[in-house]
């Protein structure tokens, strides 16, 4: 346990794993709202991407220090899989670059439309091909393709939760002239919205019942880690919790505007719950392939650089960590002011 070859690669597996979660819950609100725009009403879709901006130009860091801090730390783990998750990669990345310039111009909502796409379709394949071994084959198109969609619904119920907290709560008293303020939409536009979420969850679900079924029927060993009697009952609870999850977020959204029950009650319900089952499948993956990172290839030591250049990176990723931390609270400090993060609503 005082080995530092032993406990270096966990502390930076750890710390790849919230970057990367931060990166699918914080920056996927902003790929989710481009690919939402062709269902927003004309009018509305610039002043909506004027608003997310500033959330856009927060956490658009995600994907540098989770490429960078990943690299650094497991360079065998990203010479055996970049070969096979070459394509995804590139969409993922190019998707990204996109986004930033689009985002700092006007009139470009079909471009920061289209690269949140690539972005999301990028985000299905790396996960298709991460859980069937960086292996592309005919067999696994139809894979391939529910967890493009899948990842694509999942981006866009993100955003769909986002812009119901946009629109519904209360407005700053006080903006500075230069932030432009969207209208909310008409109850018709929620309703639409809530509808298109809805859909979104079910897609969502599909996939992650997909991704399951992929990795557990092709590898024997993540069959038996949810399948032996010493691990039934925590994948149990596991799957009942996701699934009271999802009929929760379904009733919420089909019933957003005709509901009886306060807004005041319901209006971050939405968010919290998406956030909730993105992350237990995230974790339910990261405990699926423990302590692999390249599925039956490579552990977590295996991959990882050896313990001098290691301990380099570590004190680097710290001072990174601490550093984006601070910058983060910043940058939240402001949309709340801005009034792009929900505040508490009162009767």
């Amino acid at each position: 346990m005082n080995d530092p070859a032993f406990w270096m690669p966990l502390v930076m597996m750890a710390l790849v794993m919230v970057l990367l979660l931060g990166l699918v819950l914080f920056d996927g609100i902003a790929i989710g709202v481009g690919v939402l725009l062709p269902w927003l009403p004309l009018t509305q879709r610039q002043a909506v991407l004027d608003a997310m901006a500033p959330w856009q130009r927060a956490h658009e860091r995600w994907l540098p220090l989770v490429l960078g801090v990943s690299m650094a730390a497991f360079p065998l783990a990203w010479s055996e899989m970049i070969e096979g998750l070459y394509a995804p990669m590139l969409l993922l990345v190019v998707g990204a670059l996109l986004r930033s310039v689009a985002i700092r111009r006007v009139g470009m909502a079909w471009l920061y439309g289209l690269a949140s796409f690539m972005g999301a379709v990028g985000f299905g394949l790396l996960l298709a091909g991460y859980a069937t071994g960086q292996r592309f084959h005919w067999s696994f198109v139809a894979f391939d393709v529910v967890m493009g969609v899948a990842m694509v619904a999942a981006f866009c119920l993100l955003a769909v939760s986002w812009l119901l907290i946009k629109q519904t709560m209360e407005q700053p008293k006080a903006q500075p002239q230069s932030e432009p303020v969207s209208a909310p939409l008409s109850d018709a536009g929620m309703q639409r919205l809530s509808a298109v979420g809805a859909a979104a969850a079910r897609f969502m679900a599909a996939g992650m019942v997909a991704l399951s079924l992929m990795l557990a029927l092709a590898n024997p060993a993540i069959f038996y880690k949810w399948t032996h009697s010493n691990h039934l009952q925590i994948a149990g609870v596991w799957w009942a919790v996701m699934l009271l999850a999802f009929v929760w977020l379904d009733r919420l959204l089909r019933t957003w505007v005709d509901s009886a029950v306060p807004i005041e009650r319901r209006l971050r319900m939405p968010l919290l719950l998406t956030w909730l089952l993105m992350a237990l499948m995230f974790a339910g993956v990261l405990y699926s392939v423990f302590p692999f990172l390249v599925i039956d290839e490579l552990t977590i030591w295996d991959a990882a650089a050896s313990p001098e250049p290691l301990s380099l990176v570590v004190w680097l990723a710290a001072g990174l960590a601490a550093v984006g931390l601070g910058v983060q609270i910043w940058d939240y400090r402001r949309l709340l002011a801005r009034g792009l993060i929900a505040r508490p609503v009162t009767p």
